[in-house]
């Protein structure tokens, strides 16, 4: 006694296809940027503009954005803007020290780089706001000691 027939194992791979490409289908139709907010705003250290830095925004659910700081500014349009709800915000600013070091010993000088912007604000970062639907405006000051 056969339990799956040809015809039976090929109409239920049909199904789970079908299924699959339902699924699919209805989890990434919300990607299109509906549930985006688009952010803009200032970022200084001791009163002075970041020039160079990254932000980044990383929401507890949903989809992380970031973007360059360039002279104090940013700007992260919808389209690729983080996902509404509360976020965490992580800033960085690599800059050149003045040094020169070696990158492997023996091996060639390259300009030494240090994180001008405190663990507070990135790695271990404090800052948190809330991204909503359409535009929004987060500006950091950040205080170096």
């Amino acid at each position: 006694m056969k339990i799956f027939g040809k015809k039976t194992m090929q109409s239920s791979t049909k199904r789970l296809f079908f299924a699959a490409f339902l699924i699919l289908s209805l989890g990434l139709g919300g990607c299109g940027g509906e549930n985006r907010g688009e952010v803009a705003g200032q970022v200084t250290l001791d009163g002075q503009p970041v020039d160079g830095g990254e932000i980044r925004f990383l929401p507890n659910v949903g989809l992380p954005s970031r973007a360059r700081i360039a002279n104090g500014q940013y700007t992260i349009p919808k389209a690729t803007g983080p996902s509404v709800g509360p976020v965490r915000v992580e800033i960085t600013w690599v800059r050149k020290t003045g040094r020169k070091v070696t990158d492997m010993i023996p091996g060639p000088m390259i300009d030494e780089t240090t994180q001008c912007i405190p663990e507070r604000y990135n790695r271990n970062s404090e800052l948190e706001v809330e991204i909503q639907p359409g535009t929004n405006r987060h500006d950091f000051e950040l205080k170096s000691k």
